[in-house]
């Protein structure tokens, strides 16, 4: 959980400091997405337990 937060902080900074492409920006918005699905699921995992 840790991780995907400091995921989380990396893909913000890099949004916020950085001007980004169409394709950067894609990537970022995919990543992003990503990390939050992940992180609810194991979120949920672990409330079921």
């Amino acid at each position: 959980m840790v991780a995907l937060n400091l995921l989380s902080l990396v893909l913000s900074w890099i949004a916020r400091s950085y001007a980004l492409n169409g394709i950067g920006s894609v990537m970022v918005v995919l990543f992003a997405a990503g990390n939050a699905a992940l992180g609810t699921y194991l979120a949920w995992r672990l409330m079921q337990s």
